[in-house]
């Protein structure tokens, strides 16, 4: 089950409210979003939820899906 890779944090996809988002690949694109989460490393996943970020940090797409737009 996928789940938040921010040390300390148990958020899964599973529960309600939360969102995973995949970071970035590109290394500089990666730092300035564990910047932007206060984070200075993560571990296992690649994923963060939407609990690390503030609500402009995300642009609503079609149909109501948020997208991370750090």
């Amino acid at each position: 089950m996928p789940s938040c890779c921010v040390p300390g944090c148990n958020s899964s996809q599973h529960i309600p409210g939360v969102s995973l988002h995949a970071l970035p690949a590109n290394e500089l694109q990666r730092r300035a979003c564990l910047q932007a989460i206060g984070v200075d490393s993560v571990v296992g996943g690649k994923r963060v939820c939407n609990k690390h970020f503030v609500d402009s940090d995300f642009e609503y797409r079609w149909r109501g899906k948020l997208h991370l737009e750090i």
